[in-house]
C-alpha cells in the first residue's frame, strides 16, 4: 500500500473521528506525524452519498452466473460426487489411490504435444 493511500486512509479516518470527538466533547491525539493530512472534502460528500444509497454505485455488467449443480443429474452414480462413508481412524481419513500413478514426464509429455 502506497504512503499516499495509507494518509487517505487515515484522513477519512480522522474526519470521522474529529466529527465523534467533538459531539461528545472529547479531545484527539494528534495526527501522527509520519503521514500528512489529505484535503478530503472534494470527495466526501459524493462518497456519503454512495454509502447511504442516495446514489447509485458503478454499474457492472449483467453476465448471468450457473450453477455448479447444473450438471448433475439424478440418474448419475452418487459415488462420483462423495466419499463412501468409514468409520474414523487415521488411514481412513484420506482417500486412497484406486488408480495406478503416471509419471508427471509422462504428463508433461501429454500436455505439451
Amino acid at each position: 500500500m502506497s504512503e499516499h493511500t495509507i494518509s487517505l486512509a487515515f484522513s477519512v479516518w480522522h474526519h470521522y473521528l474529529k466529527m465523534l470527538a467533538e459531539k461528545h466533547y472529547l479531545t484527539l491525539p494528534n495526527f501522527p506525524h509520519q503521514l500528512k493530512i489529505k484535503d478530503i472534502s472534494p470527495f466526501l460528500s459524493q462518497a456519503e452519498e454512495i454509502v447511504l444509497g442516495k446514489k447509485p454505485g458503478a454499474k457492472l455488467s449483467q453476465e448471468t452466473l450457473y450453477s455448479l449443480f447444473e450438471n448433475i443429474l439424478q440418474d448419475t452414480t452418487k459415488k462420483q460426487f462423495f466419499y463412501d462413508f468409514q468409520s474414523l481412524t487415521p488411514n481412513s481419513i484420506f482417500p486412497k489411490n484406486t488408480e495406478k500413478l503416471t509419471a508427471l514426464s509422462t504428463l508433461w509429455n501429454n500436455f505439451t504435444c
